[in-house]
């Protein structure tokens, strides 16, 4: 009698391959890479009590949300409007999220932006101007010609 199972050996290597495919497969699309987005732009610097306006240009690609980070490997999917404003300097990133897979892009578009300090204007006294100098030209002109008493 002849066993049943002659080309077992045959069957599981052609399963063994078909699953290594499939789990690479599965792990090459898992670890897609989306586009960084570009740097974005903003009207920095501005003063103090002002917000500065962040701004990015460009087509997100289709599958894709654009969001706004506060770390260049932020994961906050909070703020992924096109513009937004902010009240504290320092660097703002934009991430790159794939809707279908949820992965993260592996960079992110950057940009800084500051504040300049409040610079009130100057504030003057009023009243009487002392100018020493002229006092002083009056005294030597009063010399040489004394006012006669009267």
């Amino acid at each position: 009698m002849k066993p049943i199972f002659t080309n077992w050996h045959f069957i599981n290597k052609r399963a063994v391959t078909l699953i290594t495919g499939l789990l690479l497969l599965l792990i090459s699309t898992d670890v897609r890479s989306q586009a960084i987005p570009p740097d974005p732009t903003s009207n920095s610097p501005q003063c103090i009590g002002t917000g500065v306006t962040m701004n990015f240009t460009g087509t997100v690609p289709a599958g894709e949300t654009w969001y706004w980070q506060t770390s260049a490997t932020g994961t906050s999917t909070a703020d992924s409007i096109s513009s937004y404003v902010v009240t504290v300097s320092g660097t703002y990133y934009l991430r790159s999220r794939d809707n279908n897979t949820l992965t993260w892009s592996a960079g992110a578009g950057s940009v800084t932006v500051m504040f300049t300090p409040d610079v009130s204007p100057p504030v003057f006294t009023s009243g009487p101007m002392i100018n020493p100098l002229g006092e002083l030209i009056w005294l030597l002109i009063l010399q040489r010609h004394p006012i006669p008493p009267q």
